[in-house]
């Protein structure tokens, strides 16, 4: 996974397909918002935390999800 901070309460993860297959999850699994999607999401948020010192005000986070050309996939995290 890529990490990207954007500004203060912004930052931008991209997932590959194998990202995915390592957490034992697939695309379609991640896009029907399952148990194990949201647990990835809440790996990828800690990650981002230890990497980048990304912190939540609020405990309160808004995302965007892109899919991208070559399957991977663009998640924006907004504090």
């Amino acid at each position: 996974m890529e990490y990207q901070k954007l500004d203060e309460n912004t930052i931008r993860c991209i997932v590959t397909e194998r990202d995915m297959e390592n957490f034992g999850i697939n695309i379609d699994e991640f896009l029907t918002h399952t148990k194990k999607s949201d647990e990835f999401l809440r790996y990828i948020v800690e990650e981002a935390r230890e990497e980048l010192g990304y912190q939540t005000t609020h405990g309160l986070i808004s995302m965007r999800v892109e899919i991208m050309e070559d399957k991977r996939i663009s998640i924006t995290f907004i504090a």
